[in-house]
């Protein structure tokens, strides 16, 4: 599953799919950028309390 995700055709198809439906909404609730951005806040709060527990292990 990773070596066919982790290819330059799948990124950019990845990529063509938050611009294709970025503009869903604008102007009213913004939906398709506000879902977008929800997984990505997700993955940095998910990385920000990993980073908590590497620093703490370090100390």
């Amino acid at each position: 599953m990773l070596e066919f995700h982790n290819n330059p055709i799948e990124d950019r198809d990845n990529m063509n799919l938050y611009i294709m439906g970025n503009d869903i909404g604008v102007g009213q609730e913004f939906i398709d950028a506000d879902a977008a951005t929800s997984s990505w806040h997700h993955n940095f709060r998910m990385y920000a309390n990993i980073q908590v527990q590497a620093n703490r292990e370090l100390k």
